[in-house]
């Protein structure tokens, strides 16, 4: 591990940490060397940083963002806004679809992994929202044929996102369009309706 401003127990229990994680990952890629498992080796990466654990979660789904430089943005990007800040999603999610790291030969699977990474972010690099929760990336044409937009399609393990990074996917995947210069979806007058209803019987009915 890195230098920690700790005392020499302190130090020596997280040193304890890491070399027994570090063992526990030695038997365990032996294990999976066996082959009985689908993989040979184990997915998640030990990382010491957030920009690693985001290219290590994102690589699930985009190999080539591991070791393209994500990492080492998001790092400048923490000096200029701050840890944790959302803004930092957003610029690395476009960046990444905009593929200034590397290169993608599938506009949607761009967009997707930008988006997915931007999550990851915001979502600190510990859950598998991202990959798991958010199970779609899509460009529909709208139904006035101008153009098209984005679809998101999720599936349960978003909840591991927590509900405001719920929320702030859908902030990423607009600022990218936007971006990119796509159009917004158009609802129908039924659809509209109907998500008003949704909204307000909800609130009225259970919420309350």
């Amino acid at each position: 591990m890195g230098e920690i401003a700790c005392s020499p127990k302190i130090k020596k229990y997280f040193d304890e940490l890491d070399s027994r994680t570090r063992l526990a990952y030695k038997f365990a890629n032996k294990a999976k060397a066996v082959g009985f498992d689908p993989e040979k080796k184990v997915d998640i990466l030990l990382t010491k940083s957030i920009g690693k654990r985001v290219e290590g979660i994102i690589g699930v789904v985009e190999p080539n963002i591991i070791d393209s430089g994500v990492a080492e943005r998001i790092a400048e990007l923490e000096k200029e806004y701050g840890p944790g800040d959302w803004r930092i999603g957003l610029v690395i999610a476009w960046e990444v679809t905009n593929q200034k790291f590397f290169k993608m030969d599938d506009e949607e699977h761009a967009i997707g992994t930008g988006i997915r990474t931007g999550l990851a972010y915001t979502t600190n690099g510990v859950v598998s929202a991202p990959v798991e929760g958010l199970a779609e990336v899509k460009l529909r044409p709208r139904k006035d044929g101008t153009g098209n937009y984005i679809s998101l399609y999720f599936a349960g393990p978003i909840r591991g996102a927590g509900s405001s990074q719920q929320v702030v996917t859908l902030i990423i995947a607009d600022y990218v369009r936007i971006k990119k210069g796509l159009l917004k979806y158009d609802p129908t007058p039924d659809e509209i309706n109907r998500f008003y209803t949704e909204i307000t019987d909800y609130y009225e009915r259970i919420e309350r």
